[in-house]
């Protein structure tokens, strides 16, 4: 069964149907966006909408997202794991990670990492950032 037909809320679905510039603009009137590692969730950051960003085999001191309230010398942390920097929040299974983590990880098949983070994770995550977000009015 797919998501959208398991949400209390009919979704409007809209795969595939929008440019970048509009996935953005739509993500800047979310109240909460949640996402994998992708260039989506990085577009995503630069809105500050309030966020959680699924991390698996991706190391995160290289590639999480930057959060554009942050002065640009912020230290990322240098192991993995999961962690918060103002209205980001990145989830990640340090110990599956490192145990999975190559040179090239192989990002079109499903991993142990990304099964590691659970749901309960994440629900938990979004709550945090949806309660302690600073108003996000979109325009």
């Amino acid at each position: 069964m797919k998501a959208a037909e398991r949400a209390a809320v009919k979704p409007i679905v809209c795969a595939g149907t929008l440019d970048l510039n509009e996935v953005t603009c739509l993500i800047a009137r979310a109240r909460l966006y949640i996402g994998v590692d992708t260039g989506i969730s990085h577009f995503a950051a630069t809105t500050g909408t309030p966020m959680v960003a699924l991390f698996g085999p991706t190391p995160t001191a290289e590639w999480s997202p930057w959060n554009n309230d942050r002065d640009l010398d912020y230290d990322f942390p240098k192991q993995p794991g999961s962690f918060r920097n103002g209205h980001i929040s990145v989830l990640q299974n340090a110990e599956v990670h490192l145990r999975e983590n190559t040179p090239f990880p192989k990002m079109h098949q499903p991993t142990e990492a990304m099964a590691a983070i659970s749901v309960d994770e994440v629900v938990a995550e979004a709550d945090y950032q949806l309660a302690n977000a600073s108003v996000h009015s979109p325009a």
